[in-house]
């Protein structure tokens, strides 16, 4: 299979294609006309912050990884992970992969709901997966008017593709990277036992 990212649209969250939280989100950012809120506390722990650069070659740094967010699940980040960390290890090549629906949300100040497929390497174990998920990105500004974005992912299938050190032909392009500095204890990246578990 390879990578892509579909544009399904907006009106498919609005039509119940999305989970609850998808739905909630979507509705709370309508009502508040993209204000950050006290509504965005309780499903935190779910979303990523990111930096609300509009760049269509390269998807914005992120500032911020909720524990149980996608993105912190699959690289095996904690709260203890600094941008910088972060960045380093979504690694340039997914952030070109990823850019244009971020880029999109900036400029139109629209959310954007999409299908993304793509094959990931967790470095420490070279361990090589892909995931399937779908990606709600929703364009937010502080009561400032300071611009970012959210972030919030549900993964709807998951595949082992191998050792990627047995099965070189099969890794493609955009990989995460990890960055080598153990950031969890004992692991970097994501465990084979930790990504079982995200589909029961």
């Amino acid at each position: 299979m390879p990578n892509f990212i579909h544009d399904i649209g907006i009106e498919a969250v609005e039509s119940g294609f999305a989970d609850d939280l998808a739905e909630y989100l979507l509705s709370l950012w309508k009502r508040d006309k993209g204000i950050e809120g006290e509504g965005l506390i309780k499903a935190a722990p779910h979303l990523v912050w990111m930096a609300g650069i509009r760049n269509p070659d390269l998807a914005p740094p992120i500032l911020m990884a909720g524990p149980k967010s996608l993105t912190a699940q699959v690289l095996g980040a904690d709260s203890a992970a600094t941008p910088a960390d972060l960045e380093d290890m979504v690694g340039t090549d997914y952030r070109q992969f990823a850019a244009s629906a971020y880029s999109m949300a900036m400029e139109n100040r629209a959310p954007q709901f999409d299908l993304v497929s793509s094959e990931f390497t967790a470095r420490a174990e070279a361990l090589s997966f892909r995931l399937v998920y779908e990606r709600l990105i929703l364009p937010y500004q502080t009561e400032a008017g300071i611009p970012h974005l959210i972030l919030y992912s549900r993964p709807i299938e998951f595949r082992m593709q191998g050792r990627a050190l047995d099965h070189q032909g099969q890794t493609s392009d955009f990989q995460l990277a990890t960055s080598g500095r153990d950031l969890r204890q004992p692991q970097v990246g994501a465990s084979s036992e930790y990504l079982e578990g995200l589909f029961p």
